[in-house]
């Protein structure tokens, strides 16, 4: 499987770079987040969802009503936390996916980024502008997840999700790239997991980066405080690298003792999701994607833990400092997932 490509995937066609095709509002009246405590999605009961997927499911169109494990949930899961894992690639290489100059998001900054580059010497400054590159980029992330949704089924949805990275590329080139234009409005499937939130609410956040960098990893008032953002980074890197090994056919096969998806030990033994029986492959899909969905939090708390504000901003740009630290230091914890 092509995992690099499919990780780009959403950037080269656009996804990621809304100057590319139809740029994001001059002043929108709202923003969005993904994967962060409050969510729909972040408070997930896995049985109760898993309850409601009947047959009748993979006949509906996506709808106000959808749980956040139905098929178009999952693509809308899939389709944001690619988004992100490529904005999260550009910054680590020093190629940040960033607006035009001149931008409302991040025009304030411009003599900062005349080389494209995020300035690293004021770390305030530096996560001040992470956020705002994280809050325009969701504009463009979710607009284009959303409008994937739009165009489905939810038996569509779930043959995407478990497809193949060929059949991936031709239906986002497909749902994404015709002539119809973008979809505006917000679907149920991807508010699970990209939230839409009042620009007050966010130009409230953006304002609030003096004092921040010395507060513990577990201050979680601001949502687009360093320690927030990478949180979100993580848990898109956990469904994106499940979704990747789905679309590949690398399973590891679960034990038959795991609580969520441990039933279908013996049919994932070959590490390839069955799609022989609609039904049986709309749950096992749901109960893999729930593994992350419910166990990634816990780890990147144990990760975080002792950690500062300012250790999250040196992780976003460089992954496992936080790690080589704790090495270092002799305290790192299990990590295991």
């Amino acid at each position: 499987m092509r995992a690099a490509a499919l990780l780009a995937l959403l950037t080269l066609s656009g996804g990621c770079a809304p100057a590319a095709r139809e740029p994001a509002p001059v002043e929108p009246a709202h923003a969005h987040l993904a994967f962060v405590s409050g969510s729909p999605g972040a408070a997930l009961d896995v049985e109760a969802a898993v309850a409601t997927l009947t047959p009748a499911v993979l006949r509906a169109q996506p709808a106000p009503g959808d749980g956040p494990l139905a098929p178009c949930s999952l693509a809308g899961a899939a389709l944001v936390s690619m988004g992100l894992n490529s904005l999260w690639a550009g910054i680590v290489r020093g190629q940040p996916s960033l607006p035009p100059p001149g931008s409302y998001i991040l025009g304030m900054f411009d003599r900062d980024l005349r080389d494209r580059k995020i300035p690293r010497e004021r770390p305030a400054r530096t996560a001040e502008i992470v956020a705002r590159a994280y809050v325009w980029n969701l504009w463009s992330i979710n607009t284009w997840a959303n409008t994937f949704v739009a165009r489905s089924t939810q038996q569509a949805c779930l043959d995407f999700v478990v497809s193949n990275p060929t059949m991936v590329e031709r239906e986002i080139s497909r749902r994404l790239g015709g002539p119809a234009g973008l979809v505006n409005d917000h679907y149920a499937a991807v508010e699970h997991y990209s939230p839409t939130v009042p620009r007050p609410s966010v130009d409230a956040w953006l304002s609030d980066f003096d004092g921040v960098m010395a507060r513990s990893a577990s201050w979680t008032d601001n949502p687009l405080a360093p320690c927030s953002v990478l949180r979100s980074l993580m848990m898109a890197t956990r469904v994106s690298s499940l979704w990747q090994s789905m679309l590949e056919g690398s399973l590891r096969p679960p034990p038959p003792e795991d609580p969520i998806v441990g039933r279908y030990a013996s049919v994932l033994s070959e590490g390839t999701v069955p799609r022989e029986d609609p039904d049986q492959t709309m749950q096992i899909a749901a109960r893999l994607f729930a593994v992350p969905l419910t166990t990634g939090g816990a780890f990147t708390e144990r990760y975080l833990e002792g950690s500062t504000q300012l250790d999250c901003v040196n992780e976003i740009f460089q992954p496992g400092s936080i790690r080589a630290r704790l090495m270092k230091e002799g305290t790192l914890p299990g990590l295991r997932e």
